[in-house]
């Protein structure tokens, strides 16, 4: 089930447009697998974070049908790809990745919080 907070990244340009976007402000970044419980799980989590940071943007590759945008989202930020990860960038760059059983909304805002911005 796809988030209706999050805006698909289908292509490699749409996650430069993505990256280019957290230099005004910080994004989110989800990488979700289709066929993955916990992935399922985590994308629950996205949502519910979502509606309480609803200003903040939330970008989600599914890695079974944009593979090259997953590889290229790990390569430009020299991550290790995962599902599901959700990866905070700011400037370009990682602030914070979590994984798995990690991905929850406490853990996301916690994260915000490292950069001393209004969550």
């Amino acid at each position: 089930m796809a988030s209706e907070t999050a805006s698909e990244l289908a292509s490699v340009a749409d996650w430069n447009a993505a990256r280019e976007a957290s230099f005004e402000r910080p994004v989110l970044v989800y990488k979700h697998s289709a066929t993955c419980p916990t992935s399922a799980w985590a994308q629950r989590n996205i949502d519910t974070w979502s509606d309480d940071h609803a200003d903040w943007p939330v970008y989600r590759v599914t890695v079974q049908s944009a593979r090259p945008v997953s590889n290229q989202i790990a390569d430009d930020l020299s991550l290790r790809h995962e599902t599901p990860q959700a990866i905070i960038v700011h400037k370009g760059e990682v602030i914070e990745h979590l994984n798995h059983n990690h991905v929850t909304p406490d853990r996301l805002t916690e994260a915000l919080r490292k950069l001393d911005l209004p969550v």
